[in-house]
């Protein structure tokens, strides 16, 4: 079971653990009020699920809001409702530049005036929105676009905050609360972390790689891809691209082996 955000509707990650004979049920935090309540043991075993092992996958600047409402949740109120297809349709090619005619016309404008204005600042330019389009050392290294010295970042990676020591500890405590199934803990790093502030939530990685909770350091894993493969992270957005969630997949796959060595033969 996968309970996960934007960064698991694609489904393309999990194709990796389904390559390797593993069965995969995906839903997302927001179909339970982004929260996992007291009666999380309960309420998996209400839902049915006859499975060996329950991946919680978040992205690093939504973690820290989901762990303190979390900790207020005793309940969890809505079902389990695992998801049959991908709700976001996997970008397989980058498209060829050309006039988008689905829009307004203003919207044309607009894109060319925030474009020119990105293009002539030397700095960090703010748009609507919640984004930034910054600088990125070295960035044409890591990127294939046009503008590759310049890309765009959500403001809310670093307006969030920080991991901290007390979000890991609501981690270790419901982890040591729920011991029905195991439990693998999946952080996935801002793309502001991985590009330009790799130290951003410092205390909580190395915090997290000593601690006794099973998941794999994604914090290390894209530090490590993000200067090896270009467009590790998609160049326009916020997530990994295609190819960078298959690299994802299979560092997954390689921490679902340490729980379950051979695929269950009956998993939902």
């Amino acid at each position: 079971m996968v309970i996960g955000d934007s960064f698991s509707m694609t489904f393309r990650w999990q194709s990796k653990l389904v390559a390797a004979g593993y069965r995969v049920s995906t839903s997302y935090w927001g179909q339970y009020e982004n929260a996992l309540c007291g009666d999380f043991d309960q309420w998996i075993q209400r839902s049915g699920f006859k499975g060996k092992l329950i991946i919680i996958e978040s992205v690093e600047r939504l973690l820290g809001d989901r762990t303190k409402d979390s900790a207020k949740c005793q309940k969890m109120r809505m079902p389990y409702d695992a998801m049959l297809h991908p709700l976001v349709k996997p970008d397989e090619t980058v498209p060829d530049p050309a006039p988008n005619w689905n829009v307004q016309f203003m919207t044309g404008i607009t894109t060319y005036y925030n474009t020119w204005k990105a293009k002539k600042s030397a700095t960090d330019t703010y748009f609507d929105w919640n984004t930034w389009v910054r600088p990125v050392p070295n960035g044409c290294k890591y990127f294939s676009h046009h503008a590759c010295d310049k890309m765009p970042f959500f403001a809310e990676d670093e307006d969030n905050g920080p991991l901290t020591l007390a979000h890991l500890e609501w981690m270790k405590n419901f982890t040591a609360a729920h011991t029905a199934i195991p439990i693998i803990w999946m952080v996935i790093p801002n793309k502001t972390t991985v590009y330009l502030k790799p130290d951003y939530s410092k205390d909580f990685e190395t915090a997290f790689r000593e601690s006794k909770l099973t998941g794999p350091d994604l914090f290390a894993f894209t530090r490590e891809k993000h200067s090896q493969v270009r467009d590790f992270y998609f160049s326009n957005d916020t997530h990994m691209s295609m190819h960078g969630q298959l690299l994802l997949g299979d560092r997954m796959l390689a921490a679902v082996r340490e729980v379950l060595p051979t695929p269950p033969s009956k998993s939902p």
